[in-house]
């Protein structure tokens, strides 16, 4: 997340390179931030289902 933040605040500085900023350079950071948010929610489902599963086990 902090890697992202950090491009985050480069690209709205206008600190990324040139060929970062065209459409290619905000796809990728489009996919990144997509990437991130998938994982964590699919992590947090994980977790929720092992949670539910444990508990009816017992």
């Amino acid at each position: 997340m902090l890697l992202l933040r950090r491009q985050f605040r480069l690209r709205d500085a206008g600190l990324l390179d040139a060929g970062l900023l065209d459409a290619v350079g905000e796809r990728q950071l489009s996919a990144e931030t997509h990437w991130l948010f998938s994982f964590a929610a699919a992590f947090a489902a994980t977790a929720f289902l092992y949670r539910l599963i444990g508990s009816v086990a017992l």
